[in-house]
């Protein structure tokens, strides 16, 4: 039940239109011969649950017309509720209002809510939610504000984590290579031990020496301080370990 990605989930059924949701169950029995509201039922904690189901396989109202007295009432009903609370029979609540209007009033909504509580509704999710069931209204919100940023954000966060795993496993070989020859490359050596410690920018502090170790037992089935203490000698290999083990 915790290895649910909630916001892929999201992304996947959420912020579909009606006809979308139905062909996506329709293939998904199919291929898995079993309906998918079950396989949801089966895999989701308690706090999310509810919320998935009635805004996923909800009827969600299609028009492009936005009637701007409903948004605002809309938005004064939210204030008055809260957005933290989940009751099927909250006719004006958060949930029952993000799961039946339309992408567009909601939009509008969220602009609304904003200059009537000088709150965004992030703001509001954050103060009054958590887990699951705030991660879940944080990412409906952000793809119905803008769907192709959010996934822009996404894509950036997953390339921007493939970015520091290579370069962890790079100066894993880099360490490897220096400590292996007949002579150990003590230029290598300090410039990496000593730039991953200090992590002087934002990417760079998120590459760190934890990671490097990490990667260079993995790569290399060995334990990097005790490769180093077999390696080095006298005050430069103290040096380094001390180093090491701080982290």
């Amino acid at each position: 039940p915790f290895g649910v990605d909630v916001r892929q989930l999201i992304e996947t059924i959420c912020c579909r239109k009606n006809a979308a949701v139905e062909n996506l169950k329709t293939y998904y029995r199919q291929l898995y011969h079993v309906d998918l509201e079950e396989d949801l039922r089966n895999s989701l904690i308690c706090d999310a649950k509810n919320l998935v189901f009635s805004i996923a396989f909800g009827i969600r109202e299609e028009t492009a017309h936005v009637d701007s007295g409903r948004v605002l009432q809309d938005a004064r009903a939210m204030n008055a509720v809260g957005v933290g609370r989940f009751s099927s029979l909250q006719e004006f609540g958060f949930i029952e209002i993000l799961r039946r209007r339309s992408f567009p009033h909601m939009k509008e909504l969220f602009q609304y809510y904003q200059r009537l509580t000088n709150q965004s509704i992030e703001d509001a999710i954050k103060s009054e939610c958590s887990g699951q069931y705030e991660a879940f209204l944080l990412t409906t919100v952000a793809m119905i504000r803008d769907k192709a940023s959010h996934f822009a954000e996404r894509l950036h966060d997953a390339l921007r984590v493939a970015m520091i795993r290579d370069e962890a496993s790079h100066f894993a070989e880099r360490l490897h290579d220096a400590l292996r020859g007949l002579i150990t490359d003590d230029s290598t050596i300090t410039r990496i031990v000593v730039s991953r410690n200090e992590s002087p920018t934002i990417v760079q502090s998120q590459i760190d020496l934890d990671d490097v170790k990490r990667r260079y037992r993995n790569k290399f089935n060995a334990i990097l301080e005790e490769k180093v203490g077999r390696e080095l000698y006298g005050e430069y290999k103290r040096a380094v370990v001390r180093i090491l083990d701080n982290n």
